[in-house]
């Protein structure tokens, strides 16, 4: 299996309860949602180990962004490449679940299979009789 090329945030966006004035007019927090777009979407299982690992929402209908809920811009700034870190770790770790579940799958068909053919052989032995 090719190994992808490495999953970047590239593109950061405010949602409109984001900004201030919609903060301010609606008794809001000074904590606000981030959107993050990535290079790519992330897998299903990415999804799952990004979800695990706080401060990160992720959406399984939008694969390709990721939310930091309550946080701050200023912060984002600070901890750019530790999320960004964050993010590639969850991606790796999802592509080794996937990689375990799908041989895992191979291994109980393989036995599905020896079964079944086991079944087949003692039906004909009992036909026979």
């Amino acid at each position: 299996m090719t190994e992808p090329d490495p999953v970047r945030i590239v593109r950061v966006t405010l949602k409109p309860e984001s900004y201030m004035t919609y903060r301010a007019a609606h008794g809001g927090d000074r904590m606000y949602p981030i959107v993050l777009t990535l290079s790519r979407p992330l897998s299903v299982y990415a999804l799952l180990e990004l979800g695990r690992n706080s401060p990160f929402y992720v959406d399984s209908d939008n694969p390709q962004e990721v939310e930091l809920l309550n946080f701050e811009l200023e912060a984002l700034r600070q901890r750019f490449a530790e999320l960004e870190a964050a993010i590639m770790t969850a991606d790796s770790r999802g592509r080794q679940v996937q990689q375990q579940a799908e041989a895992e799958d191979s291994r109980l068909k393989a036995l599905r299979d020896e079964i079944n053919s086991q079944i087949e052989q003692s039906n004909r032995q009992q036909d026979r009789s």
